[in-house]
């Protein structure tokens, strides 16, 4: 894939979204969104963008072939995902206009842009629910896992009471005791129980 200059890469999550936009245009792609309640900083609509194209002669009408490309389930991870896809929809670009897009192997392609558009707008992870769609997958016939770790981890995260110097002592403790793997599962595994802690999953 020929190399490309910084454009792909974005400042905002506005800015990306119209890149992609322009991107499947050019390509003669069809484009749609799904809005979503949350707003962006600037208090602007968000929402996930579906861009779809077809390559070869024929594209998904006579190969049955479908590839999936999404960006921005970890939200603020969005940009290097996007990146991604932009550059990708370059070099398709490029290949279009060198007359070689009738060549490709026929195929359709759908691009995700940004599933986490809030996360990706505002610079987090999780979503507006507090939700780190990047960690939210039960198993189907499994219910709600409880996480012990976090629970223990939870009283000295959120309570706020705390001064600076109680709570780095009260996280040394713990470390002292349980040991550094098991904090660290606590505070990045995810739980259910905590709407307002860390990474809740739902």
């Amino acid at each position: 894939m020929t190399k490309k200059s910084d454009d792909v890469f974005c400042e905002s999550w506005l800015q990306a979204r119209q890149s992609f936009v322009s991107r499947i245009q050019k390509l003669g792609g069809t484009y749609e969104s799904i809005g979503i309640s949350s707003k962006g900083p600037d208090q602007g609509e968000l929402s996930i963008g579906i861009g779809t194209i077809s390559l070869g002669p024929h594209g998904l009408t006579t190969s049955g072939n479908l590839l999936l490309h999404i960006s921005g389930v970890h939200g603020v991870e969005g940009f290097a995902g996007s990146a991604a896809q932009l550059q990708i929809l370059d070099e398709l670009l490029k290949q279009k206009n060198d007359g070689l897009f009738s060549d490709l192997p026929a195929r359709t392609i759908v691009f995700v842009h940004t599933v986490n558009a809030f996360g990706m707008s505002w610079l987090r992870r999780n979503n507006s629910n507090n939700v780190d769609l990047n960690r939210n997958a039960i198993m189907p016939g499994h219910g709600m896992p409880s996480s012990r770790a976090y629970a223990e981890i939870h009283g000295i995260l959120m309570d706020r009471t705390f001064t600076r110097i109680t709570w780095l002592l009260r996280l040394l403790r713990l470390l002292l005791k349980r040991g550094k793997n098991y904090v660290m599962q606590g505070l990045s595994g995810g739980q259910y129980e905590s709407p307002d802690g860390f990474f809740l999953w739902r």
